[in-house]
């Protein structure tokens, strides 16, 4: 499935690279999809004996789209104006920042469930709360370590070439 989406969206993601301004046109679009599929699940007069575990499948899944699709426009707003960071750095520095970067989200995701459930008293809107948190963690707050995985790579190359000229 996801080779799937990566073929399919692919394609758009590098018309959007050649045309950011309509990327925020896009994720408004997702945006809009997202609160209208949050509104119908609040709205719609459910059967009363309608499975309830995919009832509160679908509550919780139309918020964390929402809170996820918010967070993603933020982020990419915030980078367009003004993080621009650089991902580039040497291949094992990616594989740290990789498995540092998911192991902090899944400790994010895991945190922030029980006072996300408490403000909003269970409610399935907590959901978007803690997505919108976690995808703003892993899109603004975490790529500021970028420039640190990035001179770990570079410090290594010097030892190597000073290694290089003293031999």
């Amino acid at each position: 499935m996801a080779g799937v989406l990566f073929f399919t969206l692919e394609p758009l993601f590098r018309y959007f690279q050649k045309n950011p301004s309509r990327f925020y046109w896009f994720i408004g679009g997702m945006g809009v999809l997202s609160l209208a599929f949050v509104l119908f699940m609040e709205l719609y007069p459910f059967a009363p004996d309608i499975d309830a575990e995919n009832l509160k499948s679908a509550f919780k899944n139309a918020y964390t789209i929402l809170g996820a699709v918010l967070g993603f426009g933020l982020v990419y707003w915030l980078d367009q104006a003004y993080i621009h960071y650089e991902t580039k750095a040497i291949w094992w520095a990616q594989l740290i920042k990789l498995a540092v970067g998911l192991g902090l989200i899944i400790a994010l995701r895991i945190v922030l469930k029980a006072p996300c459930n408490a403000i909003t008293g269970g409610h399935a809107s907590a959901n978007a709360i803690r997505y919108f948190l976690i995808v703003l963690f892993a899109g603004a707050l975490y790529p500021l370590t970028f420039p640190f995985f990035a001179k770990l790579g570079k410090k290594r190359e010097k030892e190597e070439i000073k290694e290089e000229t003293h031999v």
